[in-house]
């Protein structure tokens, strides 16, 4: 009997053949899951940028300092702006010593007294409150009628704010309504 001691050259294409199918499909997955994990990575770190934005504005406002003839949020260009009672002892009737945090956006940039809080801004979406003033490119707020002690707020947010959508670049929209304990009353 004669016995085969070797492979043919049949065995051998069809072994480098299999193995190059599964190099193939290993490196498409790796790049795959590479993909979009960049992708992941970069929608937390928008999500964490707008989370920080709008934590920054609610400790503000939760301070906010107002009546109804001198609301505590009112409306200034491209923003708003709330009063905070920043005294060692607070002076709750007496608004000329209060510190005014003013929320402006510009571009792509909203900053609050200078400090930039975020450069993702994009686009706004309609709040459920009447906007007393127009509506700013990368948010809109809504400050309701009587009293303006309420804050409707809407963020959305990109990678790359002047890119399109797509798994590299991608968009997210968070929004809140904040409220003040100040006295409404008339």
């Amino acid at each position: 009997m004669n016995r085969r001691t070797g492979i043919t050259l049949l065995e051998l294409i069809i072994a480098i053949s299999l193995l190059g199918v599964l190099a193939l499909a290993f490196t498409s997955i790796q790049s795959f899951s590479q993909y979009h994990a960049i992708g992941s990575d970069r929608r937390a770190k928008v999500q964490n940028e707008l989370s920080f934005v709008l934590e920054h504005i609610a400790k503000n406002i939760q301070r906010a300092s107002g009546d109804y003839n001198n609301p505590p949020i009112q409306t200034v260009a491209n923003g708003f702006r709330v009063r905070v009672d920043v005294n060692t002892t607070p002076t709750p009737n007496t608004y000329a010593d209060d510190t005014w945090y003013n929320y402006v956006l510009s571009g792509n940039t909203l900053s609050c007294n200078g400090e930039v809080l975020t450069t993702r801004l994009v686009s706004g979406t309609n709040s459920n409150y009447p906007t007393s003033a127009p509506a700013g490119r990368g948010f809109n707020f809504g400050l309701p009628d009587g009293g303006m002690t309420c804050l409707a707020l809407m963020l959305r947010g990109r990678y790359f704010p002047a890119n399109a959508v797509n798994i590299d670049n991608p968009e997210t929209m968070m929004g809140s309504r904040f409220c003040t304990a100040s006295s409404a009353s008339k």
